[in-house]
């Protein structure tokens, strides 16, 4: 067996530590929770559901407003797609059923906003952003088709049919748009 020099069995030493410091990193980490008991037994506070956008959580439903369908939608590149959430249904072309349309502001970054068309009277609210849509006062409401809503948020909003509705979009990294939605009683 040759001898390897000094200097590349510090080399490997010294990978070795670092892969062992990692490791065990990782391993604290992920079970920081069951080294350091981190729950809390008392309640959270409790806060007012109009009292911020970010404050408001993200029911599924009331019992007075239970959801009545919950799907999600796949628009992959640049092509436009319409949305008729009421009917659950995606489309190519325009409806006089489709209540929205969403297009990535920017095709070339996959991570920009989102632009929103609202259609056929359907109507949104992207100034109460996690918000239940029986929570929003009419007036926040519009049709306006020229909005942009950030990626990941909540959008509460009434349907071309008046039916309380809430709607998420994302992208992946390769522009392809995800729509969720759930729409309410």
């Amino acid at each position: 067996m040759p001898d390897t020099p000094p200097s590349a069995s510090r080399t490997q030493i010294t990978i070795a530590v670092i892969g062992l410091v990692g490791v065990l990193g990782t391993a604290v980490i992920s079970n920081w929770d069951k080294l350091f008991n981190t729950s809390d037994p008392s309640p959270p506070p409790t806060t007012s559901p109009r009292a911020s956008p970010s404050a408001r959580p993200a029911s599924p439903g009331l019992p007075d407003h239970p959801v009545v369908r919950r799907g999600a939608f796949r628009n992959p590149g640049s092509r436009t797609h319409y949305y008729d959430l009421d009917d659950g249904m995606q489309g190519d072309e325009p409806t006089r059923t489709a209540d929205f349309l969403f297009k990535l502001d920017d095709p070339r970054n996959p991570a920009s906003k989102v632009g929103v068309a609202a259609l056929n009277g359907a109507r949104l609210a992207p100034g109460a952003v996690g918000a239940m849509p029986w929570e929003v006062a009419t007036a926040e409401f519009t049709a306006s088709r020229g909005i942009s809503v950030a990626q990941g948020a909540r959008v509460p909003c009434l349907t071309s049919e008046r039916a309380y509705a809430t709607f998420l979009v994302r992208a992946d990294v390769k522009g392809t748009l995800y729509v969720s939605f759930l729409t309410y009683r």
